[in-house]
Formats: structure tokens, C-alpha cells, sequence
């Protein structure tokens, strides 16, 4: 038997980006609208493997008898100045010490500015 391998690759998690073969994502997301043009959100998500073999992505350094990969913590700020237009801020990190795969390796960050045109 082999991993169901999906048409489009679609990955989870703003800062692991994981594919979604073996892993399972429980995850909690808020997004307000501080005013009119500006909103905020947070998101929270732990990666649980589903099984020992299939995901061998970071922070998997080798065999692992453990499931739990860590938690992401993000946080996003979205100014939309007209509606065809849009500026996206975001941080976040990912705690692999809040998991029991490699509660020994480094967190990874990410820092991400994006721009949303749209075209009709």
C-alpha cells in the first residue's frame, strides 16, 4: 500500500509548509476587522504525523518512533486601501521543542509581505 498522492500539492502550515501525505493539522484561526481597510489575524496549528514512514520533512532528521511534530504560531496584518488592491504582513515560527519528534531542533521563521492585485 502507498500514500495517496494528490493532483495538486497543497501544502499546511504558513511557516513548515508541509505537504499533507502522513500529517494531520489541528489547528485554531482568528481573523478581526479592525477597521474598514485593516484587519488582523493570528493562527495556531500542530502537526501530528499519521504514521512512522510516510512524512520525512523537517524537523524529521531520521526514523522516529514519536508523532508529534511541533506547533506554529502566525500572525498576519491585511490593508486592503481599495478593494482591487491589497498588502499582506506576516510573521511566525515553528516550535519543534512543543513536539516530541526533535524537541532538540532550532525553530524555524518565516517573514512573509505579499501584494493582492486584482484584475477584471
Amino acid at each position: 500500500m502507498s500514500v495517496f498522492t494528490p493532483v495538486t500539492a497543497l501544502t499546511h502550515g504558513n511557516v513548515l509548509e508541509a505537504e499533507i501525505p502522513g500529517l494531520s493539522v489541528l489547528g485554531l484561526s482568528y481573523t478581526a476587522r479592525l477597521h474598514r481597510t485593516l484587519s488582523a489575524g493570528l493562527s495556531l496549528a500542530h502537526f501530528v504525523r499519521s504514521d512512522r514512514g510516510t512524512y520525512s520533512g523537517f524537523p524529521l532528521d531520521g526514523p522516529s518512533d514519536n508523532y508529534f511534530l511541533g506547533t506554529e504560531l502566525f500572525g498576519r496584518v491585511i490593508w486592503s486601501p481599495v478593494s482591487d488592491i491589497g498588502f499582506s504582513l506576516g510573521a511566525g515560527v515553528f516550535l519543534p521543542s512543543l513536539g516530541d519528534v526533535a524537541p532538540n531542533a532550532d525553530p524555524l521563521w518565516r517573514v512573509q509581505f505579499s501584494l493582492t492585485l486584482a484584475l477584471y
